[in-house]
């Protein structure tokens, strides 16, 4: 089984920021919309949404896409990561990107891996979001 280490740093009143270590067991494959942050465990209430402001990463041997879970009919924004590149990404000179998953989404922020196949493929990222 792939190995996903999720830890909350901070959870304070309109921020978060969570720690994420991804470890490929060579075996188990891809991960597909695997849920790193969900609002209902950060004590949020249903009208509140998440932001995306940063994420600090580094991937060695496979490329990453973030979204925001959209449910069936909502197409969301998504954000490629790419192995090769190791740059912090920072939304908030943007305005941050706003969970725009709609009324069928979740709200979760989910990643969907590519080329997370083999036992030396591993990541770790930082994701700070707030909560408006």
């Amino acid at each position: 089984m792939n190995t996903v280490n999720i830890k909350t740093l901070l959870n304070g009143p309109s921020m978060a920021i969570v720690s994420v270590y991804l470890k490929s067991d060579g075996a188990s494959g891809e991960l597909d919309s695997y849920t790193l942050i969900d609002p209902a465990l950060l004590g949020m209430r249903p009208k509140e949404r998440l932001s995306l402001d940063y994420i600090a990463y580094n991937f060695a041997g496979f490329d990453a896409c973030v979204e925001f879970a959209s449910g069936l009919t909502t197409p969301t924004f998504k954000w490629v990561i790419s192995e090769g590149t190791n740059h912090p990404i920072d939304f908030r000179p943007f305005g941050r990107l706003l969970d725009d998953s709609g009324m069928d989404g979740t709200g979760q922020l989910q990643i969907t891996t590519t080329g997370f196949t083999s036992s030396i493929d591993q990541g770790s990222m930082i994701i700070q979001v707030r909560k408006v």
